[in-house]
């Protein structure tokens, strides 16, 4: 379209939104009435011939617009800041022609966070507005004529984007040491020079065609800790010279080259060109040429927008669109020979692959037509490298590899491809990398994903599909070049090797090589040694990265001065390893070169350690989640110079926060929430470093008043977290602060909403803890929550009916909010749904709404409302369910049969409501079903015998089953809980029950009860929902989680099997309110963990083992009303309980009972005489009396044991 636009108002003023007239031939001035479309939000007008002065234009424009783009026009005048401080809505901007003058002041820090920038001819100075644009995507500058010193601060800032343009610059700069981090990158004419910059993983386009650029082997050579992704490579008329380096093998994910218009060794092949290139079949139809070079072209067609219309498109656009128009002749060499660039005269080659070349892989066929149609021509050696690149590994190296397969257990093939089978060399079997000269192996990479599907772990869990059993360190250290071993995430038990007799041995050294170690997450890894780090570093001294997380070495009580000979390493993880001693009192620690330390959810319970704040060149701390206690130095830590991250969240520090926090010049994550920090909020913030991109300050004493004048300077924050009791929030309603954050925590604020927060569109998390302010208009609040991927709101006033709400987070938890009505829709998007502890009053319509998509709820947790009702048979609507929680409400019926559509459910619990009738049949198809609490109801019939095997915890007490305990009991081997108590259960118990092998091992209780949730805001993805037990005689928040059995106030008989005792792990047992008989066993005495021992108000009878004084974790005993006689035994454990553990057994005498023994008895008065009477006398009313005095502890008519559950989400560790 040509012409100019209407000088009147048109008639669609009120109501037009978008205007797209860009590309086209439009010209003359731009009219004055754009700034009465009110509604105007995206205006395009650029690569046209529009004219006139920038200032009038945008001075007339409306304040809604989002998108504007004015560039690659005729405009003319002088743009600033001043022209954009109405324009604070602008997420798009395009701007600059040859005859605008860019003056912007160097300070000034726009109104708007710009996703798309588009700039051409800045002038001189480059704009450094740009940095303070955080949640850029997209960057394109052309024909600039500034310079972009400093440079290294613009690619530091580049890192950011997704897309990089640059074209047609002055940047003349040696790119040699560069990093591009962009996912696309094109930089054409901007006279670069040096080697070819190197690639992270993430770039998939790099385009650096017309520059200067002389060396590419650095870059096809480089070394790279993750999977490469770069699938286009242009370096075309360059000064690339020398040989291509054999290095093709590191870049498999290559679809496109082109090197053409370089010095690369020209080494011409001769004789004729094969006869047989008719089978080339592809070539034959007429419709051949169409779409060959799509890929090519769509790159640059995609960005044609962004090249200004009047100037020539790039010569590598012409060239592949040129190559796309070629006729197809008769023949295929004679159109070769007729192309713009025809194939020299071929030397060597003699046969074709005629069959056969139809099933080479793409990127064999993709280089293959590089080297046909590039004027980069190679001898015939130079051509295996368009063959297959095959390389062969050292025959040691594979025979080691194949004792290691050998020797593991792998369940589900992840060793699949080490086969000595000659037609796969060992270089290119799964998580090996060879040397590319050497061709010895150097590095193994076999982490295992533990995020499946259709699971959820728990710490104690098995891993099915990953390498397990015993490895053998020492036959991997014959891999003598080996610097690289991950074998994170997987299930190994053991690590064997025996250091005695290597330590003399000349191949001890040969291990050094070892440069990186990973070993984390093998929960349940030990060594056939002690000491392990110790002997870690000893043998590898040189290692420069080290990670154990998750791996239990509370035994290692020198854990530090273990590591400090490592003087290489730079990273050291050792999270969530249950370590005690972080060695408080030691100065200095001689971790030289250490620049990572996580020390995360371990069980530290000092002051800070000096050795850690005098450390000088650290850049990373975190000790998140221990028991840290004292407070910060006051001094100015040795790391001022270099800290960039310190992560102190989730301990007992208290104090104020020091001052020195604002010398930390590179300090950019602070993380002190959850803490007992006071002092004045506006002086810690005015001490902090203005780069903080992370502030988290939460959940401590600061008191004061915080508004936005505390928060000029913080324009690159991305994550905040405010807020505590004695805190008060005075934000202006109209502020729009300076940064875009990305998460968002506040504690403790009111009466007033924070309006600001609407302003943040590109909020991903937000968290609203103990809140008293309106969110009202409620419909206002909701919306905005649909951008978020997840939401928290926590013990707030909102006291809203949600029944009409339309939820679309991926992850919701909203407890305590007082929420009424109906449980509210949720969108296809939402994985996560937690609504406990409110007063929703009906299920019926969520669990039947209909839904347009499939639905991917995997979490709902609606315990602790009033709903009601019966369960709707509308579960086979929700078959992506792994949990489910609708505990304590007044549900009522029975379970409905739709339950069995749930294949995915690991998690059932519906304790505590009014449920009746037998378990319904279709449960059995819940296969993966691992937790099933049910207490509390009334479910009647026997228990099912066909529960699932994997079961860890069966918790049916306080209902109405009968009949015996079923012998299938035995089979659940990954049992942790089983509580069948307070049932009319009659029979014996099963003298099976050492088959649940669970619950033998000394760790059996260590942390099984910790589901993961998969959620990108956590360091290893996912966070953690802790479980605690309830019992009759406490609450038992163990740090470790307990195993369990408790089959009281039933009816059973008979004695204990004597295949009980064998359930080391067991913490508490309760045989209680049975009808059981017999002596104690001596074996009790083998359950040297338990911690509570209920056996009371049964038929025991015979003395009570000596045996059992040994047992020094019981805490809670009961012996009362059964038959036991004799001589309480001696020992500290057993004389700590009161009379109230032996009362109702007539015969038994000795401390803590008054009555004295017949053997310790010399001249009895009648006091004695008396209180032993009164012993005997007693008996009938001690129940009463024990459940006076201990009502909380023993009362049988209690309910039985509880499973309950607290969550606990780590958003940031």
């Amino acid at each position: 379209m040509l012409g100019q636009l209407l000088q009147t108002l048109p008639k669609f003023h009120q109501s037009i939104e978008s205007l797209y007239l860009n590309n086209n031939d439009l010209d003359g001035p731009i009219p004055d009435w754009l700034g009465q479309l009110d509604q105007l939000q995206v205006l395009a007008l650029s690569h046209n011939s529009f004219s006139g002065p920038i200032s009038k234009i945008l001075e007339n424009l409306p304040p809604l617009l989002i998108e504007l783009r004015l560039h690659s026009n005729f405009l003319t005048g002088t743009v600033s800041e001043k022209d954009f401080h109405l324009l604070s809505k602008l997420k798009i901007l395009g701007l600059g022609s040859e005859s605008l003058i860019f003056d912007f002041d160097p300070k000034w820090n726009p109104p708007f966070q710009l996703q798309v920038l588009a700039l051409e001819y800045p002038g001189l100075k480059f704009p450094s507005w740009i940095y303070t644009q955080t949640s850029l995507k997209v960057l394109y500058i052309g024909n600039s004529r500034t310079s972009f010193q400093p440079l290294g601060k613009f690619w530091k800032f580049t890192a950011q984007l997704e897309v990089l343009n640059l074209i047609n610059n002055s940047i003349n700069a040696d790119m040699s040491k560069v990093l591009l981090d962009s996912k696309h990158v094109m930089m054409l004419l901007n006279n670069l020079s040096g080697s070819v910059p190197r690639v992270s993983p993430k770039v998939i386009h790099l385009d650096l065609s017309y520059n200067n650029l002389s060396d590419i082997s650095p870059f096809l050579c480089q070394k790279m800790n993750e999977k490469e992704n770069l699938e286009t490579l242009f370096i075309s008329d360059n000064a690339l010279s020398g040989e291509i380096p054999n290095c093709w093998m590191n870049w498999r994910s290559l679809l496109q080259v082109n090197l053409r218009s370089n010095n690369l060794r020209d080494n011409r092949l001769s004789g004729r060109i094969p006869i047989c290139m008719h089978n080339m079949t592809s070539m034959i139809s007429p419709y051949a040429s169409m779409d060959v070079f799509m890929v090519l072209i769509g790159v640059n067609i995609a960005l044609a927008k962004l090249f200004d219309h009047h100037q020539e498109a790039p010569q590598s656009w012409k060239y592949y669109k040129k190559i796309s128009e070629f006729p197809i002749l008769p023949s295929m060499p004679q159109a070769l020979v007729n192309s713009d660039h025809p194939l020299p005269k071929l030397q060597n080659i003699s046969s074709c692959a005629t069959n056969n070349m139809a099933t080479s892989s793409s990127n064999q066929i993709t280089i293959i037509l590089f080297c046909l149609l590039s004027t980069i021509i190679f001898n015939s050696s130079s051509l295996l490298m368009c063959n297959s690149m095959i390389i062969h590994c050292d025959e040691k190296d594979e025979n080691t590899l194949l004792k290691f397969k050998h020797e593991v257990t792998d369940p589900s093939g992840v060793l699949s491809s080490w086969s000595s089978d000659e037609e796969k060399d060992c270089c290119q079997w799964r998580g090996v990398h060879c040397d590319n000269i050497t061709h010895r192996v150097t590095e193994l990479h076999l982490p295992c994903d533990t995020i499946q599907s259709d699971e959820i772990l728990d710490k104690d869990d098995e891993k099915p599909h990953c390498l397990t059993g015993e490895f053998d360190m020492s036959s991997l250290f014959d891999l003598e070049f080996l610097s690289y071993l991950d074998l994170s995430n997987n299930d190994f038990k053991t690590i064997k090797y025996d250091f005695n007799s290597i330590h003399n041995n000349k191949t001890c050294n040969d291990s050094s090589n070892i440069h990186y170690l990973d070993l984390a997450y093998n929960y349940h890894l030990f060594s056939d040694y002690n000491n392990m780090l110790h002997q870690i570093s000893h043998l590898l001294s040189s290692l420069q990265f080290l990670d154990l997380s998750g791996i239990d070495f509370y035994k290692e009580t020198d854990w530090l001065q273990s590591l400090i000979s490592l003087s290489s390493l730079s990273e050291l993880h050792l999270d969530d390893c249950s370590l005690k001693d972080i060695n408080p009192s030691l100065q200095y620690a001689n971790l030289t070169s250490l620049k990572v330390l996580s020390l995360s959810s371990n069980d530290f319970s000092s002051i800070l350690p000096s050795w850690l704040f005098n450390h000088s060149h650290i850049s990373y701390i975190d000790l998140s989640e221990n028991y840290l206690h004292g407070q910060l130095p006051q001094t100015l830590p040795k790391f001022h110079q270099s800290i960039e991250s310190l992560c102190l969240y989730d301990n007992d520090l208290e104090g104020p926060i020091p001052d020195w926090l604002g010398q930390l010049d590179q300090l950019k994550a602070l993380y002190l929430c959850y803490n007992n920090f006071d002092g004045q909020i506006s002086t810690i913030l005015k001490n902090l470093p203005s780069l903080l991109i992370e502030l988290l300050l939460h959940s401590n004493f600061l008191t004061g008043t915080v508004s936005q004048k505390n928060f000029h300077l913080f324009s690159k924050l991305k994550n905040l977290g405010l807020g505590s009791e004695y805190l008060v929030f005075d934000f202006d309603t109209k502020w729009i602060p300076s940064f875009q954050l990305q998460i968002l925590v506040l504690e403790n604020f009111g009466p007033k909403f924070p309006s600001w927060i609407y302003t943040q569109s590109s909020l991903e998390l937000l968290s609203i803890l103990n809140s008293r302010a309106s969110f009202e208009p409620l419909e206002k609040f909701w919306k905005f929550a649909a951008q978020l991927e997840v939401l928290v709101l926590q013990n707030n006033s909102i006291n809203s009916d949600i029944s009409n709400v339309l939820l679309d987070s991926k992850v919701v938890i909203m407890q305590l909010n007082n929420f009424s009505g109906s449980v509210p829709q949720v969108s296809p998007k939402v994985t996560h749904l937690e609504l406990s502890y409110n007063n929703l009053s009906d299920i019926s319509p969520f669990l039947c709404q209909k839904m347009k998509g499939k639905r991917n709820l995997e979490t709902l947790f609606i315990s602790d409302n009033a709903l009601s009702g019966e369960i709707p048979n509308c579960l086979m609507n929700w078959t992506s369910l792994l949990q489910v929680d609708l505990r304590n409400n007044n549900l009522t019926g029975k379970i409905p049969h739709s339950i069995g559509s749930l294949s995915r459910l690991i998690f059932l619990s519906l304790e505590k409501n009014k449920l009746f009738e037998e378990i319904p049949l279709s449960l059995k198809d819940c296969k993966n079903l691992q937790y099933l609490i049910l207490g509390g109801n009334a479910f009647s019939g026997t228990i099912p015998s066909w529960i699932n095997q994997r079961i860890k915890i069966l918790q049916l007490g306080s209902n109405q089953f009968s009949g015996n305990i079923p012998i299938e009991v035995c089979q659940f081997f990954s049992l942790k809980i089983l509580d069948l108590s307070n049932n009319k259960l009659s029979g014996s118990i099963p003298n099976c029950l050492h088959n649940m092998t669970s619950m033998i091992s000394p760790y059996a209780s260590m942390d099984v009860l910790k589901i993961l949730i998969p959620t990108k805001y956590s360091k290893r993805g996912f966070s953690f929902v802790y479980f605690r037990v309830v019992t009759k005689y406490m609450v038992l928040d163990f740090v470790h989680p307990i195993c369990l059995v408790d089959l009281s106030s039933n009816d059973l008989s008979g004695t204990i099997p004597s295949e009980l005792f064998m359930l080391t792990g067991l913490r508490s047992l309760n045989l209680s309110h049975n009808q059981l008989m017999g002596s104690i066993s001596q074996h009790f005495s083998n359950l040297t963990l338990l911690e509570s021992l209920d056996l009371s108000n049964n038929l025991f009878s015979g003395q009570i083992p000596q045996s059992m004084s040994g047992m020094s974790f019981l805490g809670a005993l009961n012996l009362s009303c059964n038959n036991f006689e004799g001589k309480i035994p001696m020992g500290t454990q057993l004389e700590s309980f009161t009379n109230l553990s032996y009362v109702g057994n007539s015969k038994l005498c000795g401390p803590p009972l008054t009555k004295l023994c017949p053997q310790d008895e010399k001249l009895p008065n009648e006091k004695q005489k008396r209180e032993e009477e009164d012993d005997d006398d007693d008996s009938s009313e001690v129940l009463i009396g024990v459940n006076i005095a201990l009502a909380k502890l023993f009362d049988h008519h209690q309910e039985a044991p509880r499973v309950a559950y607290m969550i606990h989400v780590n958003y940031f560790d």
